[in-house]
Order: C-alpha cells, then structure tokens, then sequence
C-alpha cells in the first residue's frame, strides 16, 4: 500500500498481542494453546472481512495484525473487539479444564 500512489493513503492498523505465550503452554498444554491461537487468528481475520484491500496475518509467535486500508475503527468496536477476544481467551482456557 505505501509504495503505491493510487492505494489509500490512510487506515487503521491493529495489532494484537497474546500476552504470556510461554506461560500459557504451560497452563493450558500445547494443544489448547495452538487452539487459542488459530481461534484468535480467525477472529483478526473476520474483524478485517469485507473491507477491501484488508489484510491480517500472524506476525510472529504471539502477535498479530490487520490493516484496514481507508477505514478508521471507533472506540466502540475496539472496546467490543477487546471483550470478544478476552471471551475467546476465557472459553479456549476454562474448556481445557
């Protein structure tokens, strides 16, 4: 998009952290781990369907990214994102159990 003069020239870029990945392998096993993460990823991926030109990957262990290009995200849907995600975190965890 930057290198490009007729992409868009503003957006959002969210990028997600998994705190305490080490940590919560040993917590909750590789498995359950593995499963939280792809759940997450999906998630970040479906925040960035049908807006176009959106993209989302998995940066590196435990974070991740999406850019929005031509779109601003207000508070409301950050703050109703952060609950879904912890609510995934809570189900991944409680169900390992």
């Amino acid at each position: 998009m930057l290198e490009r003069e007729d992409a868009a020239s503003e957006g959002t870029l969210v990028l997600v952290r998994l705190l305490d990945l080490a940590g919560l392998n040993v917590r909750l096993g590789r498995r359950q781990t593995d499963r939280l993460i792809v759940t997450l990823s999906q998630a970040v991926q479906a925040w960035g369907a049908g807006v176009d030109d959106a993209g989302a990957g998995r940066l590196n262990g435990s974070d991740f990214a999406l850019v929005l290009p031509n779109r601003q995200v207000r508070s409301e849907e950050v703050e109703a994102w952060s609950r879904a995600s912890r609510a995934i975190c809570s189900v991944v965890s409680t169900s390992s159990k």
